[in-house]
């Protein structure tokens, strides 16, 4: 995990901008929060700290991704997924939601 802060002047006052970047088993997540009030920093490490890396299933019912795009020198390319969390207060979990699904 690797996190980085920034602050920031707006609205006649200061703000804080969060980058904190998590991988593992060949995948990556990064989350942005963005605050301007000190009452919301529990909330925000709260979160982070339920973010779990979770190893992939493997063998037949493993789901498949597609193959990387290829570029014109041949190199593979990732496809990038738009999405967002989405937090479930009885669970107490974070889940991803494709913003737009793979057709």
């Amino acid at each position: 995990m690797k996190a980085g802060i920034a602050t920031f002047a707006f609205d006649s006052g200061t703000s804080v901008a969060m980058l904190t970047t998590i991988t593992g088993y060949g995948r990556s997540v990064s989350i942005v929060a963005v605050t301007n009030n000190q009452d919301y920093v529990a909330a925000i490490q709260e979160m982070l700290g339920s973010v779990a890396m979770i190893k992939p299933a493997t063998g037949a019912a493993a789901t498949t991704r597609a193959a990387p795009k290829e570029t014109a020198k041949g190199n593979a390319k990732p496809t990038a997924l738009q999405g967002y969390m989405d937090y479930n207060p009885i669970t107490k979990m974070w889940t991803w939601k494709l913003r737009y699904p793979p057709k």
